[in-house]
């Protein structure tokens, strides 16, 4: 029996409401939300989802601990495939999107895009000259 592709799947929200105020239940929401769309990809592909790596109230300028422990199992081998709802979750611009593409082929994993209608590849490019890579 062939073994299924190890996933990761890694989702990240920040919501702000009036006055730009956090709101801690709709980035919540937001998150389980993105996994929900990226464990219906994992299923509908046949693929083992290992670990679960979900940032809430992250922005473009925050750390975010879940994703360097994402990165930290991508180093040591554990992933085949890193499922995202959109390359804006994972990547906050071109430069980090390249970044991890290039740690990904370096190790043998890949990146999939459970919104099919988010480009991950050069494309991408068009889309963040006009603001899509958001907060």
């Amino acid at each position: 029996m062939p073994t299924l592709p190890r996933a990761a799947v890694y989702a990240r929200s920040r919501v702000s409401g009036p006055g730009g105020v956090q709101n801690p239940q709709s980035e919540a929401l937001a998150a389980a939300e993105q996994i929900t769309v990226c464990r219906a990809y994992t299923a509908a592909h046949g693929m083992d989802v290992v670990d679960e790596y979900v940032d809430l109230g992250v922005g473009v300028r925050d750390k975010r601990p879940e994703y360097d422990r994402l990165i930290a199992d991508l180093d040591t081998g554990r992933l085949d495939v890193i499922i995202i709802e959109g390359p804006d979750r994972v990547a906050r611009s071109l430069r980090e999107r390249d970044a991890l593409q290039e740690r990904c082929e370096a190790v043998g994993c890949q990146v999939h895009l459970a919104n099919p209608g988010c480009p991950w590849d050069d494309d991408a490019k068009i889309f963040a000259s006009i603001g899509a890579f958001g907060s």
